[in-house]
């Protein structure tokens, strides 16, 4: 799909970070469609590195179906990248359409998710604002503060459950 948008971004590459079983028919498709000059393969990226490839990006773009945690979709996020991803229930919540990124469901949809974030700068900017805002529902900090509310009732109800053992 990249390729369709070959005439309208013209400046625009795409970085395809980390390597999988489909890495060849890639490499070999970018040549194909005369795109191997716009498209670099990072190959393997040690984990604590990858932030650094997300932090160089305009916008994370995936097609993948399969991602059940939304780990990397939250990763994009934390860094205002605007994220672009197929419709998959999994993400609901994460990803809300128009407000932190955009949801497509066929190529069409994808061509134009990208060209209003490669278009059009303040609407980039607001979906990167709203990504980082969204990405703080999933922080340590965030993490750390519902466990400690967690513990908070647990032990107000403790405190304030009669006690059957007490005469």
């Amino acid at each position: 799909m990249f390729g369709s948008l070959k005439n309208k971004l013209n400046n625009t590459k795409l970085l395809v970070v980390g390597t999988g079983p489909h890495m060849d028919y890639l490499v070999s498709l970018s040549k194909e469609k005369n795109l191997y000059d716009r498209v670099i393969f990072t190959g393997m990226i040690n984990p604590d590195q990858v932030y650094k490839y997300y932090n160089i990006s305009d916008v994370f773009v995936t097609a993948s179906t399969s991602e059940t945690q939304g780990l990397t979709y939250i990763e994009a996020l934390s860094c205002g990248l605007p994220v672009v991803c197929r419709y998959d229930p999994c993400i609901e919540g994460v990803i809300k359409h128009r407000t932190n990124g955009m949801i497509y469901n066929n190529e069409n949809e994808f061509k134009k998710a990208l060209e209003y974030i490669f278009t059009d700068d303040i609407y980039a900017r607001d979906l990167s604002k709203h990504a980082k805002i969204t990405a703080e529902r999933y922080s340590s900090k965030t993490f750390a503060k519902s466990i400690e509310e967690v513990y908070k009732d647990t032990i107000a109800s403790a405190i304030t459950a009669p006690n059957e053992y007490t005469a």
